[in-house]
């Protein structure tokens, strides 16, 4: 037998094993299923010039068991991130815990470039909870002479499954001159609809269509300049030359 024609039969041997071994490492990926009923965002603005943010995330599971959930928040346009707190609709209270995996517990991981937290319930299947995620952001505001700014992504892209409804209600210290949505760095105004609330100081952001995955919603809150305290971030140069690149 010729030795290339041997080297074949190994290689061909090789796939089918592999193949094989991954078949059930595969299947079971693709039996694990969920969606997000509603994904609503709380946005609170301080006048210290931070804001607090609280995601209620009502999941669905839809196929497979699940032990944990999952949130990476990159940090690009803030200082950092604290007072961390994790409740579910269930009545639990998740305690903040260190490498650990135990449920009714989560973690927050800083890996220089992004937040990334886990929490941990019991092994749960068909059926839904929501999952409530809160955070002070700090040195997260834009600054501008003609009116101060919250851009905030309350709705991640970074999601294997759908979002069928959401919600984002910003909050600010002084009257709202300007709002905008935007999905994956494009005007929502077809996709979404905003609301001022009487005495406008809360805006609320309503999505008019599912989010697939891959797809974020950000927005945007003008307010008069001077209500709040801080100083412009390093990182507002770069994101405003984001902003002008959008056309």
């Amino acid at each position: 037998m010729f030795p290339h024609i041997r080297r074949l039969q190994s290689i061909t041997l090789l796939v089918l094993l592999l193949s094989f071994l991954l078949a059930p490492t595969i299947a079971w990926a693709q039996e694990k299923s969920l969606v997000w009923d509603r994904f609503d965002v709380d946005i609170l603005v301080k006048t210290d010039g931070t804001f607090d943010v609280a995601e209620h995330q009502r999941i669905r599971f839809t196929a497979g068991t699940f032990t944990f959930g999952y949130r990476e928040i990159p940090i690009n346009k803030f200082d950092f991130i604290d007072n961390w707190a994790m409740t579910d609709s269930s009545g639990n209270r998740y305690e903040l815990a260190s490498g650990d995996s135990q449920p009714y517990t989560f973690t927050v991981d800083d890996n220089v470039s992004a937040y990334v937290v886990r929490w941990y319930f019991p092994p749960t299947a068909d059926t839904s909870e929501t999952y409530s995620l809160s955070y002070t952001v700090h040195n997260g505001l834009r600054l501008y002479e003609g009116g101060d700014q919250l851009w905030w992504k309350a709705i991640y892209s970074d999601r294997s499954f759908p979002v069928l409804d959401g919600r984002v209600n910003v909050s600010v210290p002084a009257e709202i001159q300007e709002w905008g949505a935007y999905i994956k760095a494009r005007d929502a105004q077809d996709s979404a609809s905003a609301t001022v609330l009487e005495g406008r100081k809360t805006v609320v952001f309503d999505l008019d269509r599912r989010l697939n995955s891959g797809e974020d919603f950000e927005v945007r809150v003008q307010f008069p300049h001077g209500v709040v305290a801080g100083t412009v971030q390093p990182w507002q140069a770069l994101a405003d030359e984001e902003v002008a690149a959008r056309g």
